[in-house]
């Protein structure tokens, strides 16, 4: 398995501190923090739990986007976030 990365969309929150994270090509796969290198870690545990889903269930993992052609819904930025093929394992091999 390749190094993946996809494109994730940061949003800062308006009444609190923190972010929130959404990954466009991913529906359902999300993260949360409340500084930029928490929800950086954050968003890599959730990219890699949701890719071990798809191994797991034997699904095809969805090609990533291109992020320069991701429209921004909300005020936020783009930040491509990889995944751990060893950590990708160990959730794989935990039987999660």
């Amino acid at each position: 398995m390749d190094k993946l990365m996809f494109p994730a969309v940061f949003i800062e929150k308006d009444n609190q501190k923190g972010y929130n994270v959404i990954f466009p090509d991913l529906p359902g796969c999300t993260a949360v923090g409340y500084s930029l290198e928490e929800a950086t870690r954050n968003a890599q545990v959730a990219l890699e739990l949701h890719i071990s889903g798809f191994i797991d269930a034997g699904e095809e993992i969805p090609v990533a986007s291109d992020s320069k052609f991701i429209e921004l819904e909300y005020k936020g930025f783009i930040k491509m976030i990889h995944s751990d093929e060893l950590n990708i394992l160990k959730i794989l091999d935990s039987n999660f």
